[in-house]
């Protein structure tokens, strides 16, 4: 299983606009630009299929994060 995944979409029209994986123990999240003023949702999901980030219609059984 891979350790780290992670989407975003665009919160407006839900449409994905970036996303990626880790494969090794230790990962860090690299995302691309994107336009300014708009909002986004982003959801990371662990190796063991914890969801973290803010709930969405498109994405079941996540915390809910702010930071």
């Amino acid at each position: 299983m891979i350790p780290l995944s992670f989407i975003m979409t665009d919160a407006t029209t839900g449409l994905l606009v970036d996303s990626g994986s880790c494969t090794f123990p230790y990962c860090s999240i690299n995302l691309i630009a994107q336009i300014p003023g708009n909002s986004y949702n982003l959801t990371i999901t662990d190796g063991c299929g914890g969801c973290f980030g803010k709930e969405t219609n498109s994405v079941a059984n996540c915390r809910s994060t702010t930071r």
